[in-house]
């Protein structure tokens, strides 16, 4: 590789990681002291926070506690990752893995 050649492949990289450095978000802090989240006896949270950021913090930590499983659930299928794990437990509990494996060792 020459010299100029890789001195425009450096060049390049740290062209895209200053871009990407410029274009992150920032990871959300801590809430500050004081914010809290009251659950009632039919499980609603009740938030109370001294500004915005630590009110939406709370807020999601709120939805997260109380809906894990759907949140979840929803970010594997807007990824697509969720109909690969709803795939295998579906095949677990109908027992076709065991079925398979059987099938495919006696040749059939």
């Amino acid at each position: 590789m020459s010299t100029r050649r890789s001195g425009s492949l450096v060049a390049l990289c740290l062209l895209g990681v200053s871009l990407i450095a410029a274009t992150a978000r920032p990871v959300a802090a801590a809430p500050r002291k004081g914010t809290e989240i009251l659950w009632d006896k039919w499980g609603i949270p009740h938030i109370s926070a001294a500004d915005h950021p630590s009110l939406f913090y709370a807020y999601g930590y709120a939805q997260m506690e109380a809906h894990a499983e759907l949140l979840l659930r929803r970010a594997g299928a807007v990824t697509g990752s969720g109909s690969v794990a709803d795939g295998q437990a579906a095949m677990r509990k109908l027992g076709l893995a065991e079925f398979l494996i059987t099938r495919l060792s006696e040749g059939r």
